[in-house]
């Protein structure tokens, strides 16, 4: 995660006002609308006696590259009791569930109440700053995470602009973005400096919470690979969603699985990767099914297709197939799309009906694994060829049109 070091060096910027007028109101709703996005009250929280706190839900914004929700306060800084002027907010992912029934429950409800807590904190002489720590009493959050506090940074995903609101007074009010934590990466933040704790963390690592995400202490290894992302389903479904495709939401999951099954088949998944796939299948023979992969990526790996899957000669393979190299013919998304090209055909490939989404329409069967298998074991040959010898020659159209020739 990076955030400005001249923001952090300028001190607490914030008035010790009182309230907002109703111009500085107007200027906060503005700010948060176009920095974070339109939204709707979610909740009201009580601070003290008669006074309330708004939270507001801002939806996933997709066209934004911020597809995941935000929950943010308006009216914090309004309080008198809070002693500057300030608003709080957390990104939840898209499918979080957020509707009422469901925040009553333990393990969807925490962010939302550790937020509306933070705020409360802030009656209680909290004064908020750049790497501001805070800590819960009991073990964790919630059920099924072990994260138990968090911190206070400004919200770096969303921009330097968007963490200061110049009010029509001349002061600001300042936006702080809560980021839960692990007990280890508490204890380490508080020995060693907030600096030294996001050494270990890549580019907006933590801006959306995960309940199980890696550890930055104890999972430093793994993370080094976690930054090198070949690909997720939450792209793929937030289209799903966000267009209303009339697929199933394991499509998003389809051309993932068909390459990660070939990873594993060829002996290019990781040791840890393996270890996973080996108890997804037994539970799976146990209930006398077989195992989707599509399945396993959503349960076991979070949708996410990570270097960390892979061995040493998997990661290499894949960053010349996947990264999109200058010097690399060929791409892996490209050879899906070129599949569906050849499946629908080019008139109906390129339909309202279909256009730029074609392959989450595609079947998830045994003539799609098939298919593929055989370009990637092509594409893996020729990564394998000597320097010195000419890439395999394709038509420029793809690769279906020299496939379709061959017996």
């Amino acid at each position: 995660m990076s955030c400005d070091q001249e923001n952090r060096q300028q001190g607490n910027r914030w008035q010790t006002t009182c309230r907002y007028s109703r111009r500085d109101q107007a200027a906060i709703d503005a700010h948060i609308a176009r920095y974070f996005g339109a939204g709707e009250v979610l909740d009201r929280v009580e601070l003290s006696p008669g006074v309330a706190l708004e939270l507001l839900l801002i939806p996933p914004r997709p066209e934004a590259d911020h597809d995941y929700y935000t929950v943010i306060t308006r009216g914090l800084g309004a309080w008198d009791d809070c002693p500057v002027l300030v608003e709080l907010l957390v990104n939840l992912p898209f499918d979080w569930p957020l509707d009422e029934e469901a925040l009553r429950e333990s393990r969807w409800g925490w962010p939302v109440r550790m937020l509306a807590d933070a705020a409360r904190r802030m009656g209680r002489g909290l004064e908020p700053d750049w790497g501001t720590l805070l800590s819960w009493p009991g073990e964790s959050l919630a059920p099924g995470t072990r994260l138990c506090g968090g911190v206070l940074l400004p919200p770096a995903v969303f921009g330097e602009a968007s963490f200061f609101c110049p009010l029509p007074g001349g002061s600001d009010a300042g936006i702080f973005q809560l980021i839960p934590l692990y007990p280890e990466e508490l204890e380490m933040a508080e020995e060693e400096g907030m600096d030294a704790l996001l050494a270990r963390c890549p580019d907006e690592f933590m801006e959306v919470i995960d309940p199980r995400r890696l550890n930055l202490v104890l999972d430093e290894e793994a993370i080094c690979y976690e930054e090198e992302l070949l690909d997720e389903a939450r792209l793929h479904l937030a289209a799903i969603r966000w267009k209303q495709l009339p697929v199933e939401e394991l499509a998003a999951y389809s051309h993932i699985a068909v390459y990660l099954g070939w990873c594993i088949d060829h002996g290019l998944a990781s040791e840890e990767l393996l270890r996973e796939y080996d108890a997804a299948r037994a539970a799976a023979e146990a209930a006398g099914t077989p195992l989707d992969l599509r399945v396993f990526l959503r349960d076991r790996l979070d949708g996410r297709l990570t270097y960390r899957c892979l061995t040493q000669e998997g990661r290499d393979f894949s960053d010349w197939y996947n990264a999109g190299a200058r010097d690399t013919p060929y791409a892996y998304f490209d050879d899906v799309e070129d599949y569906a090209r050849e499946y629908f055909g080019p008139e109906r490939f390129h339909s309202p009906e279909l256009a730029g989404d074609a392959y989450l329409f595609l079947p998830y069967d045994e003539a799609f694994r098939q298919r593929m298998w055989e370009v990637i074991s092509r594409r893996y040959a020729c990564w394998l060829a000597p320097e010195d010898e000419e890439p395999e020659a394709e038509p420029a159209e793809g690769w279906h049109e020299k496939t379709a020739r061959e017996p």
